[in-house]
């Protein structure tokens, strides 16, 4: 037995129609309806119906066991059915197709995305009216619902056409470009990554006993009047602590810090607050030799511009 009339069915007994995720149909109880219905070809729907439109509609338990009553099935299949029936109705309305219950009215889908109804009268006096035929889906049964799968199906057949060779080509070139986009993008930043590199946070600092210089990676002319200087010592020495760099970039200067200490191990990262970092080095200097000393690490720390030289003297 088809399920469309026996929901029309149980709207005119029960005066009541709740369709779940839909919405409930409700029949005026002063409503006539012809009673030879069944019988005649087609179902006219009876003045006094409204519906009320609710997604939030659950399924009616008294509606199953109606289906179930009719049918003969057991309720778990009637419910079954039931499911199938609200999916089919969903489908077609998704895909803005109007879906019509004969003796009951016809319901679409408007551009917010509620539910519409139209009564069977109104919809033949808007027929009349206009003279334009409205696309209106009947409600599918048994027979049609397999057209109906048939219809996506051949919507859904793979086939190499125009559009699908357009996205594949768009497709790889959007692939190629952001490798590419990538390959420069690593190069341009391949000579600054030293830079960049920092390193675990460290509260402490670990004290410097030697006294020579800091002569690793330094220039030649640098190291050699540093250990001239060492040798030669008519002032007094000073114990210094000097800054290369001073930021709040955490990241940065842990990053700094790890590079840096695999170059001389007496490089230190300080910070009283874990807010401010600090990378210093402590050596012992003459005081004759500070202002040298200042400029050497300058230039081995930030390079040949002076305009960046930012290594600041600490006692």
């Amino acid at each position: 037995m088809k399920l469309a009339p026996l929901l029309v069915d149980y709207l005119y007994q029960h005066k009541r129609l709740a369709l779940p995720a839909v919405g409930t149909f409700l029949l005026d109880p002063a409503a006539y309806i012809d009673p030879d219905y069944k019988t005649k070809p087609g179902i006219t729907a009876p003045e006094g119906i409204r519906f009320e439109y609710d997604p939030a509609t659950r399924e009616d338990a008294d509606l199953v066991s109606f289906i179930s009553a009719q049918t003969g099935k057991m309720k778990t299949l009637a419910q079954a059915d039931l499911s199938s029936y609200m999916e089919l109705m969903q489908q077609f309305l998704n895909i803005g197709k109007s879906y019509q219950l004969e003796g009951i009215g016809t319901l679409i889908k408007n551009q917010s995305g509620q539910i519409d109804f139209i009564s069977g009268e109104l919809l033949n006096e808007k027929r009349k009216e206009t003279g334009i035929k409205e696309p209106v889906t009947t409600s599918p049964t048994e027979e049609s619902f397999t057209g109906y799968k048939e219809l996506l199906t051949k919507h859904e057949k793979p086939g190499v056409t125009l559009k699908k060779i357009v996205i594949a080509l768009l497709l790889f070139g959007g692939i190629g470009f952001a490798i590419w986009g990538g390959y420069a993008l690593y190069k341009k930043n391949k000579g600054q990554t030293e830079t960049t590199q920092t390193q675990p946070e460290q509260e402490e600092t670990r004290p410097v006993t030697d006294s020579t210089y800091l002569q690793k990676k330094l220039p030649d002319s640098a190291a050699n009047n540093t250990q001239e200087n060492v040798h030669n010592q008519p002032q007094p020495n000073n114990s210094l602590k000097f800054v290369f760099e001073t930021t709040q970039n955490k990241n940065r200067a842990i990053r700094r810090y790890e590079y840096l200490k695999t170059i001389n191990p007496r490089i230190q990262l300080e910070t009283t607050d874990s807010v401010t970092f600090t990378i210093t080095v402590r050596m012992t200097v003459p005081v004759a030799d500070t202002s040298h000393v200042k400029d050497s690490l300058n230039a081995w720390y930030y390079g040949k511009n002076k305009s960046q030289w930012q290594v600041s003297i600490v006692p």
